[in-house]
């Protein structure tokens, strides 16, 4: 099982895992967010989705701040602070990319701003806001950054339809309707014990393409989660 990020680029990637291949070492790359109850393809999340029509535009955002990420530790000795072991928003909040393309499909085109803007003592990016188009056509949004001191995790996909929001720390979907009316709250409280499994490909990296997600347990946390 290896941790995100696989890797930062995909040189040397293909030929690691033809060693593993040959090898017959089974290789996985997990990033655990696409499997909360939200995320995963229960019942309760599938009629959301339907309900909302063809999706035209969907974003997330994914925020906290580093200095209480771990409390009463120094955030500048964790590896989120210093670029060369992995950290940053792109690399280790990997995850907000992931379950965007879990829920919309791939994507096809981005644009992005990822750079260091606040005050924080690291060597890697605090911010990372990417617009992407999706091969549906949708158009997405996904932001993260390490400086927010409201830490909040949510998704909203737009459709001809209606709405759906997403809230992870509150654990719930809530649905709109055309006239923006709201068609109630589904709370996945009693999800957060229920194995999931997902066999789309993992994909912080593109050395990820191709390779299965595992099995594994959702649930949800109140701090935030790498």
């Amino acid at each position: 099982m290896v941790e995100k990020p696989f890797a930062q680029s995909v040189e040397g990637v293909e030929e690691l895992l033809k060693l593993c291949d040959a090898k017959g070492l089974k290789v996985a790359h997990r990033l655990q967010l696409a499997l909360l109850a939200a995320h995963a393809a229960r019942g309760e999340a599938r009629e959301a989705k339907a309900a909302s029509g063809l999706i035209r535009a969907a974003r997330t955002e994914y925020a906290y701040h580093l200095t209480t990420r771990y409390p009463g530790r120094d955030y500048r000795k964790f590896y989120m602070a210093d670029a060369k072991q992995g950290g940053g928003c792109v690399l280790d909040e990997s995850h907000a990319i992931d379950y965007m393309r879990w829920l919309c499909g791939e994507i096809t085109e981005v644009s992005a701003v990822v750079d260091h803007v606040s005050s924080l003592e690291i060597t890697t990016d605090d911010i990372a806001d990417l617009t992407v188009r999706f091969a549906s056509g949708t158009v997405g949004n996904i932001h993260m950054n390490l400086f927010a001191w409201n830490v909040h995790s949510h998704f909203e996909l737009m459709g001809e339809e209606g709405v759906i929001q997403w809230r992870r720390f509150e654990n719930e979907i809530r649905l709109f309707d055309p006239r923006g009316q709201s068609l109630g709250d589904l709370s996945l409280r009693r999800a957060s014990s229920t194995t999931c499994t997902s066999t789309r490909p993992s994909t912080s990296s593109p050395a990820s393409a191709g390779r299965r997600r595992r099995p594994a347990t959702a649930g949800t946390g109140s701090r935030p989660c790498a």
